[in-house]
């Protein structure tokens, strides 16, 4: 079949008809969608001319035409997938077009540009003070429910391998879930591996350069002097040695 010819007769059908989205008090009311002859992904404009005004089985039938016309290309297939659910998440077509939706999804790989944006989303952005600020108000004087507070109960003691639970049932030993169980040595060595690359591991070896920068910003602390001895010391030290708690301070002297 050619799915380019049949493609392009559905589009000049339409543009033919002249069709124009009424009013749904109009007695000719007919139910439009606005279709992009060239999809966008392949440099498709918004203007009149890539623009046509599609039935909703028109435009069902259209984009899963050009996941033949186009079999490799994942925003088409995504576009077609995308059809393929109402607003609410749930699939509302038949189960034919929901087998052939899943066999896009998975057998057409992700592009490499689309997996740098999704890394540098998982590595997170960092949010701006008035972003911050935003949250911080929308949280003020929020509290969950009574009946969200019931529904997180059940979820925690809902889980499988709580080991409150666990002792609650009486499960230990034999009868506790992980008995006999024993990680591969091959998990154990990638454990090791990890731990050794972790910053607060006693395999990591700080640079000479991060102990520098450490110990100008241990010098640079602020200090403060002490009203009963005249010292002039770090906060750490006010707090734990000096203040109220300084050996000069007649309530200590006199307590002593």
């Amino acid at each position: 079949m050619n799915y380019q010819k049949v493609y392009n007769d559905i589009i000049s059908k339409a543009q033919s008809e002249n069709r124009k989205k009424l009013k749904k008090t109009n007695s000719a009311y007919v139910y439009y969608e606005c279709h992009h002859i060239l999809p966008r992904c392949l440099s498709g404009t918004n203007d009149p001319e890539n623009l046509v005004l599609l039935t909703a089985k028109e435009h069902f039938i259209c984009h899963k035409l050009l996941t033949y016309i186009y079999p490799n290309n994942r925003k088409i297939s995504y576009a077609y997938i995308r059809m393929c659910y109402s607003k609410n998440g749930n699939y509302n077509k038949t189960l034919k077009d929901y087998e052939y939706a899943r066999y896009l999804l998975s057998n057409i790989p992700v592009s490499l540009e689309t997996k740098l944006k999704q890394h540098k989303a998982a590595l997170g952005v960092k949010k701006t003070l008035e972003h911050r600020k935003h949250i911080s108000e929308g949280k003020l004087g929020y509290s969950p429910s009574e009946e969200s507070k019931e529904k997180n109960r059940k979820a925690h003691i809902g889980k499988k391998y709580s080991k409150e639970i666990n002792l609650k049932k009486g499960k230990k030993g034999e009868k506790h879930n992980l008995w006999g169980k024993h990680h591969k040595e091959e998990s154990k060595e990638k454990n090791r591996q990890k731990h050794l690359g972790n910053t607060y591991s006693l395999g990591h070896i700080t640079s000479e350069e991060t102990k520098l920068l450490i110990s100008n910003k241990i010098k640079n602390l602020p200090k403060y002097e002490c009203p009963f001895c005249h010292k002039m010391v770090k906060n750490s030290e006010m707090v734990q040695y000096h203040g109220n708690k300084c050996k000069l301070n007649p309530s200590n002297i006199n307590t002593m």
